[in-house]
């Protein structure tokens, strides 16, 4: 079923590409490195092209980047987690497919793995991953993989 809805996700991705286009132009966006015991959370959304991502999304109108990533991180994985340890990593820009979209990244570091409640229409997979596992993963999660160096081993 995961990859029936996976396979559906991308099909409904590349034919709604145009009004997707629109839609993220000029958002501002927040993403999130969560690592614990050496692995980092990531998800798979339905609506894609099925690689690996950190989670996050877009924010509200007005919406503090912090505050917006938190939510998006209790949205897309159930993960309910104060903000007092998230630390701000980098900004940067996805380029893909023509667009580019700016997004700030954020790093938090847990003391051990928590179990994953992925939203069901939202996210098709949650999983902690090591570094190795994520060699063809998107390019926010190189990136910030990149920039958190040692603290990914």
């Amino acid at each position: 079923m995961k990859k029936a809805w996976q396979t559906l996700g991308t099909i409904a991705f590349w034919t709604s590409w145009p009004l997707i286009y629109l839609y993220l132009a000029g958002t501002q966006r927040s993403k999130i490195l969560v690592i614990a015991e050496g692995r980092v959370l990531v998800v798979k959304g339905w609506l894609g092209s099925g690689s690996w991502s950190l989670p996050g999304g877009g924010l509200r109108r007005g919406e503090d980047p912090l505050d917006g990533v938190l939510r998006e991180l209790q949205e897309e994985t159930g993960l309910s987690l104060p903000g007092e340890q998230v630390r701000p990593l980098f900004s940067g820009v996805v380029r893909q497919h023509g667009l580019s979209v700016r997004y700030r990244c954020f790093v938090l570091q847990l003391p051990e793995v928590l179990a994953l409640r992925p939203q069901r229409f939202e996210i098709t997979d949650a999983q902690w991953l090591t570094a190795s596992q994520l060699a063809n993963a998107g390019q926010d999660v190189r990136a910030a993989l990149d920039a958190a160096g040692d603290m990914v081993q």
